[in-house]
C-alpha cells in the first residue's frame, strides 16, 4: 500500500467515526422499461456491475444515477453515447488502470482496440456505440414479430 492510499484511508476511518454511513448501492430496477435502440438499460448497468465487481470489487461499481436526467432513465442514443463517453468509459478506465485488455472485457472488441491501446471511432457515433454494447452484453430486445 502506498503512501496516498494509507492517507486516504485514515481519513475515510477518522470519518467514519464521525458519522454514520447508509450504503446505496446501484439499483437497476430504477431503469426498468428503458431502453435505448436494442438496449435494456436495466440489464445493461445489471451485467456491467457483476463485471466491475468481479474484477475490482463490489466497492466499485457504477451508480444508477449516472443513467438518470433530472430523476427519469435516459431514453435517447445521444443522452447515453455522452454518460458512456464522459462519465462510464474515464471509471472503467480507472478501474482497470488503462490496461486494454480489461477495458474490453468491458466494452468489447468493437469498441476497445487493444493493439493500438485506444478507443475505436465507433465511441464516437451514439448508434453504433449502443449497438456494440448491446452485442457485447448479449442483450439485443428480440422482436415480437419474428
Amino acid at each position: 500500500m502506498n503512501t496516498a492510499d494509507q492517507s486516504i484511508r485514515s481519513l475515510d476511518a477518522a470519518l467514519r467515526r464521525r458519522f454514520g454511513f447508509i450504503e446505496l448501492l446501484p439499483d437497476p430496477d430504477l431503469l426498468a422499461d428503458t431502453t435505448i435502440d436494442d438496449l435494456p438499460l436495466d440489464q445493461f448497468l445489471q451485467q456491467l456491475n457483476e463485471r466491475v465487481a468481479r474484477i475490482a470489487g463490489r466497492e466499485r461499481q457504477i451508480g444508477h444515477s449516472y443513467f438518470l436526467d433530472q430523476g427519469r432513465p435516459i431514453e435517447s442514443a445521444e443522452g447515453f453515447g455522452e454518460v458512456v463517453r464522459t462519465d462510464i468509459i474515464p471509471l472503467l478506465q480507472e478501474i482497470v488502470y488503462d490496461d486494454y485488455s480489461q477495458l474490453r472485457d468491458f466494452l468489447g472488441s468493437g469498441i476497445v482496440d487493444v493493439g493500438s491501446s485506444r478507443l475505436t471511432p465507433i465511441v464516437n457515433d451514439d448508434s453504433q456505440l449502443v449497438a456494440a454494447l448491446a452485442d457485447n452484453y448479449g442483450l439485443k430486445i428480440q422482436s415480437t414479430l419474428e
